[in-house]
């Protein structure tokens, strides 16, 4: 039957390694990480963030999001006058502290938006009962079902 090659298979357990070249002056260089370092797979960019119920309340969308101890609620809304057609505003608390306190963001799209809250929220954290958010995650998650 002719020259057969056997197909090696590597246990879950074992990690493997991936080879990156970088060039330097001095010529190519190569570095070995482990599996998953700086590829889509292994990616780890902080505590993870899901979409735990989206719905329509109105003009607006609203998503509840799960950040690992945080329950965090963002209401999306397009313009509502003629004057700020291309304006979006984006309201954001967490459920956590039964008084909620909120923070609005605007922006010429979703995102702009979304990161105008982030930012104001990020300057209130600590304060009034603004708790830690991985805003880079929340990002991740809506992307993920298109809402920005």
């Amino acid at each position: 039957m002719g020259n057969r090659v056997a197909a090696m298979s590597v246990p879950p357990t074992e990690k493997r390694r991936q080879v990156v070249k970088s060039p330097s002056k001095d010529g190519p260089e190569t570095k070995a990480r482990a599996d998953g370092a700086g590829t889509e797979t292994g990616r780890s960019s902080g505590p993870s963030v899901r979409i735990t119920n989206q719905f329509r309340k109105g003009p607006a969308m609203v998503y509840d999001l799960s950040c690992e101890d945080v329950r965090l609620t963002l209401e999306m809304t397009g313009a509502t006058s003629v004057e700020h057609a291309a304006e979006w505003r984006v309201e954001a608390f967490a459920r956590h502290d039964p008084q909620r306190p909120k923070i609005n963001g605007s922006g010429a799209t979703r995102r702009d938006a979304l990161q105008s809250v982030a930012l104001a929220w990020e300057a209130q954290r600590g304060v009034q009962g603004f708790p830690a958010v991985n805003w880079e995650g929340v990002a991740d998650a809506l992307s993920a079902v298109r809402a920005i």
